[in-house]
């Protein structure tokens, strides 16, 4: 993911990341009562997390796309917490 923002070939693996951050959070939401006592899962949340907020720092977006990246971050602390 991090060779994606300097170099346009690796943009996929950018996109793919936070594509799968965002589902994988949405999911956890839903299903929060039963996904959340795994730890395996936790480890997953933790790496979404990660994934959006340094997309955050690393990233040029819109104020729509910045708004929902720390959405994400912001859920992914509420559900470890």
């Amino acid at each position: 993911m991090s060779r994606g923002y300097p170099d346009s070939t690796y943009r996929c693996s950018v996109d793919c990341c936070i594509a799968s951050a965002t589902v994988l959070l949405d999911l956890a939401k839903q299903c929060r009562d039963t996904l959340c006592h795994w730890w395996v899962v936790l480890v997953h949340i933790w790496t979404a997390g990660l994934v959006l907020g340094s997309d955050l720092v690393r990233g040029d977006h819109s104020e729509d796309t910045r708004r929902r990246r720390e959405d994400g971050v912001r859920a992914a602390i509420e559900l470890l917490e």
